[in-house]
């Protein structure tokens, strides 16, 4: 019951706080700026767990199937690393330094421009003077709740967890403004998301093709049980889970520990993608662990992701 109290006292502080922001942008006392490129934000009502960087992985890749120049803006999650410029095909993009959420979309997505700042304005200047033009795409990671930049389309992830559940940072009503809802996860269909327009999409990590082996799942993401679940469902024997939190941050001599402790049990460690880009770091490789990063699977509403975002 404290739980509750607590997750739902700070949705609505958070959520009440971006409704006088929205409104302040909408009256114009704080200024869009429209950007000479197609903007589409990617982002979620709830704080984390939405699977929205699988999201922004999967427009990327459809953007650079159609021959468009890509720009990803990131601002960054708290005091990780410094920020910067993440050009096509650089072998520089070390988490420390970036992020682990815009290494990672880098490590599958090399042909996309990332900036990294909290002023998401002064890294679109930057990729387009280093690019000499305009992109074609920019997508704005985590951008529902930013309105320094126009957007032409909004993509709001959502999953069954309800208020009380987990931490909001908007209203029910905010589904309003998207132009396409995805529901990503759970079993109950969030019917108080308010849009005409939705896409069912599921995670599928690739299916396990030795039975016999044993593993130890490493996860510092914000839905390890929804992570746990997804490979167990692949096929995966997880016999033991190390749930560390969210963006977590792992030293040298932890991942050593673990790497030792895994091979005298007899198993192999396996973790997300966004665990795995930290520790090639720190100097490891993909000998010491089996790395999985899921992949979008559309189960209802397909026409409508492509009609949303490309006029298809």
């Amino acid at each position: 019951m404290i739980a509750f109290v607590l997750k739902f006292t700070a949705s609505l502080a958070w959520s009440s706080l971006n409704v006088v922001m929205r409104l302040l942008f909408q009256k114009g006392w704080l200024k869009t700026e429209k950007i000479p490129a197609y903007v589409i934000s990617v982002g979620n009502l709830q704080a984390g767990g939405a699977g929205k960087t699988p999201l922004v992985i999967q427009v990327a890749r459809e953007a650079i199937q159609r021959g468009r120049t890509v720009c990803i803006l990131s601002r960054g999650y708290g005091k990780e690393g410094s920020g910067g410029i993440i050009s096509p095909g650089s072998s520089h993009a070390d988490p420390r330094e970036f992020g682990d959420e815009p290494s990672l979309i880098h490590q599958q997505v090399p042909q996309a421009w990332i900036g990294v700042s909290s002023d998401r304005i002064r890294a679109y200047r930057e990729i387009e003077r280093q690019l000499g033009h305009a992109p074609d795409l920019v997508i704005l990671d985590d951008g529902f709740q930013h309105w320094k930049i126009a957007r032409d389309r909004d993509v709001l992830a959502v999953t069954s967890t309800r208020w009380g559940q987990g931490i909001f940072r908007d209203f029910y009503a905010a589904s309003k403004k998207a132009d396409l809802v995805v529901w990503s996860k759970g079993w109950v269909r969030p019917d108080w998301v308010a849009s005409h327009s939705w896409t069912k999409i599921e995670y599928q990590v690739p299916r396990c093709m030795d039975s016999q082996r044993r593993f130890w799942l490493i996860s510092g993401v914000a839905d390890p049980k929804n992570v746990l679940h997804s490979v167990q469902d692949a096929g995966y024997a997880v016999v033991r889970h190390f749930a560390f939190p969210d963006h977590a941050q792992y030293s040298k001599s932890e991942a050593e520990k673990l790497i030792l402790q895994a091979e005298q049990a007899g198993t192999t460690l396996l973790m997300t993608g966004k665990d795995a880009v930290k520790w090639k770091a720190l100097g490891f490789n993909e000998k010491n662990w089996v790395s999985l990063e899921p992949q979008v699977v559309f189960r209802e509403g397909t026409e409508a992701w492509r009609r949303t975002l490309w006029g298809d």
